[in-house]
């Protein structure tokens, strides 16, 4: 990953501030990969109420303890992602992960049911998918630090400056 360490963008109001930097892994596929077979998917999650009762420390002290358990184990910032990812099947909020850059594109993974637009000094970003996910396309000499990305989910929009790397108050 070169100069990135690891951080989040997931979509909420307020939160820590940290270097934005890819994160080197999808939420959601390590969720279906190690948790779903015990825990269920996200919906049976949210029907049953299982996220409900818990404050977010809460939910990701859980999380870190049973991503100790999984191979590769989660690394605590990693941790950090899951609890969020999950808190946004409940809330129904969007949420956006960068992945990993490559070259001129920006991988991300969003929930589903997220539109995601970007941009980046002043101009709209081309967005794709391929057989490694979605992606924007970043113009030349443009960073994570000045993308702007606008999600929209039902009825929440939240536009996120690539500035801060979370925004994780649920």
């Amino acid at each position: 990953m070169g100069m990135f360490a690891s951080a989040i963008l997931a979509a909420a109001i307020g939160g820590p501030v940290a270097k934005p930097a890819p994160i080197g892994f999808l939420p959601a596929a390590v969720y279906k990969r190690s948790c779903a077979s015990c825990h269920g998917d996200s919906a049976k999650m949210i029907a049953d109420g299982r996220l409900k009762m818990r404050p977010r420390r809460d939910l990701n002290d859980k999380v870190k303890e049973m991503g100790a358990i999984i191979q590769p184990p989660l690394k605590p910032d990693q941790s950090l992602v899951m609890t969020d990812l999950l808190l946004s099947w409940e809330s129904g909020r969007p949420f956006l992960a960068i992945v990993r850059q490559e070259g001129a594109k920006l991988r991300f993974e969003a929930t589903p049911g997220t539109t995601v637009q970007a941009a980046a000094k002043g101009s709209s970003l081309s967005s794709g998918k391929d057989s490694k996910g979605d992606y924007v396309s970043l113009p030349a000499g443009a960073g994570i630090s000045d993308v702007r990305f606008t999600l929209r989910r039902g009825k929440t929009t939240v536009t996120l400056d690539g500035s801060r790397a979370a925004w994780t108050r649920y």
